[in-house]
């Protein structure tokens, strides 16, 4: 795991989750978040009409250092 993979993961580990609008002013960029979509470690999910985004257990297993 890449130093900024590992900081994004601890991004979303030390918030629970996080609004859309918290991740595009403070979180991880872009390229990040698709690389951790696509490795299924975040999700999405809408409430009360705001997208928020979520580690998922792969992804806090990858911060665990934990394989599948």
């Amino acid at each position: 795991m890449t130093p900024a993979r590992k900081k994004a993961l601890e991004w979303f580990h030390d918030r629970g989750e996080a609004s859309n609008r918290e991740v595009t002013d403070y979180g991880p960029r872009k390229p990040m978040l698709s690389r951790m979509f696509k490795d299924g470690q975040i999700h999405t999910y809408t409430l009360n009409g705001v997208y928020h985004i979520a580690l998922t257990d792969a992804g806090r297993r990858a911060l665990n250092g934990d394989s599948k």
